[in-house]
């Protein structure tokens, strides 16, 4: 039971760190569409270059985060 509250803590803060790393990342591509232009980015269709780097920031914060702050479990000593 212990286990479990470990296992529910951990995906609750991957939720967490996902929910913030997505308007991060939407707003890194948007900021840097306004600073330098749409040549920023080269044409593509759809924006396809656009959703890609934000799913890449995204990514990358998400990777940043577990490793910066990884999850250190309560209850490590305890085996099922």
């Amino acid at each position: 039971m212990l286990l479990d509250e470990d296992t529910r803590k951990r995906l609750k803060r991957g939720d967490r760190v996902r929910y913030a790393a997505v308007p991060i990342s939407i707003a890194v591509v948007v900021f840097l569409l306004s600073v330098g232009g749409a040549s920023v980015f080269p044409p593509g269709p759809f924006m396809s270059y656009w959703i890609g780097s934000m799913i890449g920031v995204a990514l990358g914060l998400m990777k940043l985060a577990d490793v910066a702050m990884a999850f250190r479990a309560q209850f490590a000593d305890l085996t099922r």
